[in-house]
Order: C-alpha cells, then structure tokens, then sequence
C-alpha cells in the first residue's frame, strides 16, 4: 500500500507507475509526470548542472497542481 500521498512514481528497469483516483486523474498525472521528465531532459541539454527548482518557481507550479486538482475534484 502506498502511504505517502505521492501520485507517480518511476520504477527502475520497468517504466512509470501513475495513480490517482479515477482513470481522468490518473491520466492527469501521466501527463504532468511526462511533463516533469521533458523540463529535466532538456535542463540536462544545457550542459550546465542541474540544481533543485527555486522555490518562488515552485510555489507557482504547486499553486497551479492545487488549483488544477480542486478543479477536477469538482467535476
């Protein structure tokens, strides 16, 4: 059983894992997961070092999740 409220995981030699719950907010979650890997792929093509999101950066990005999951709480 999965207990720390996390909605994605990657899974060494075997792929992605996305839960959610409902099949629309598992998907979500595929999305915003490829997302997240996209954003670290092309980081990693800048030939400079990869240092953790800024938190002003990620304060916005975690407001937009929260809204986004309210939304689809509602519906």
């Amino acid at each position: 059983m999965v207990k720390n409220n996390h909605n994605a995981y990657i899974l060494k030699n075997h792929g992605a894992l996305s839960l959610g719950p409902n099949p629309e907010r598992a998907m979500h979650n595929v999305l915003l997961l490829e997302k997240c890997a996209l954003t670290y792929i092309l980081a990693l093509c800048t030939d400079k070092e990869v240092k953790k999101v800024p938190l002003a950066i990620r304060e916005i990005a975690f407001a937009k999740l929260r809204k986004d999951q309210k939304k689809m709480s509602a519906e």
